[in-house]
């Protein structure tokens, strides 16, 4: 049975709010998102933004470092593969795989961003109701404001109840 139409996106009133829940039970839970000082900068059920200041994600040549760019973009698409999924009682989002290209140095703020199209969003919202698990492929990028890194990944979500 297909997702009803108020499962496939929430409302605007309540996008923020359940992603700001979600950024503080990732930084409390996940220390390394904490010492990067990641932030929720925008979240409406179709796009999400993440940031972190360049001082705690600095490397030695005075542009961010690989490690916190590829942490970010990955949180990224994980955070927006959970908020997604939970619309339907999910509580288990993996990524699968994924792959990462650095176009050029982040010598400013980090900021990841990830936009889902509606009938992507809904298919996989139909998957994963109907059958207990669904793969969402998504492309977060970092740019400043040109393309800086481009990541491509695949998140597995799967119901509470399902085995």
């Amino acid at each position: 049975m297909p997702v009803p139409e108020s499962k496939t996106k929430v409302s605007d009133s309540q996008a923020y709010p359940l992603a700001k829940a979600l950024e503080a039970r990732i930084l409390e839970q996940i220390p390394l998102l904490s010492a990067m000082q990641v932030r929720l900068e925008h979240y409406d059920g179709e796009s999400l933004r993440l940031s972190a200041p360049l001082p705690p994600n600095i490397n030695d040549k005075g542009t961010a470092f690989g490690g916190s760019l590829a942490t970010l973009v990955t949180i990224t698409g994980w955070c927006f593969t959970t908020l997604l999924a939970d619309q339907v009682g999910a509580n288990e989002v993996v990524v699968a795989d994924s792959q990462m290209n650095y176009l050029k140095p982040v010598t400013a703020e980090l900021n990841s961003y990830c936009i889902l199209e509606a009938d992507s969003r809904t298919s996989f919202l139909n998957l994963l109701e109907s059958r207990g698990k669904a793969s969402l492929q998504l492309e977060v990028n970092i740019a400043e404001p040109e393309p800086a890194l481009r990541f491509q990944g695949r998140y597995v979500a799967l119901l509470r109840n399902a085995t």
